[in-house]
């Protein structure tokens, strides 16, 4: 059998328990890896800002091959994430992309001043890239 995935997911990004599942750590290991900059490309999307519980997202490529990612920079790796071709995201979208709720979705809506569109919110490309690069933590290759 062989499977083929989509293309939105080769630049999607996981949570804290799929880096704990591939890298074999728990997930004191992957904050710790998170802070010493081992890993480059994690983002804090707690929507309350920056609080005292870490909501972390991460690249997959970088979890899956760490070494064809390590030169890239941000724009670059943004582009991947939120490829440029695109002006806007439906809400699923979006949802799909961060791993969050509808009721999560619909407060970062409010924060970004998302458009409402045929009973779903319309988030700008531009908004969302910046979004992301303020809760970068990577914070090299910039």
């Amino acid at each position: 059998m062989n499977l083929t995935f989509p293309d939105f997911h080769a630049g999607g990004l996981v949570d804290v328990n799929f880096v704990r599942l591939v890298r074999r750590v728990d997930a004191e290991a992957v904050a710790a890896m998170v802070d010493c900059g081992k890993i480059i490309w994690a983002w804090d999307i707690s929507i309350r800002g920056r609080s005292r519980t870490r909501v972390w997202r991460f690249w997959l490529n970088e979890i899956c091959t760490p070494q064809m990612t390590a030169r890239l920079t941000v724009d670059e790796v943004l582009d991947r994430i939120l490829p440029p071709s695109r002006t806007w995201y439906w809400a699923k979208e979006v949802g799909q992309l961060l791993l969050l709720a509808r009721n999560t979705i619909a407060a970062l809506a409010r924060q970004l001043g998302a458009t409402m569109k045929n009973r779903s919110f319309q988030f700008s490309r531009a908004r969302l890239v910046a979004w992301l690069r303020e809760r970068w933590v990577g914070g090299i290759n910039s």
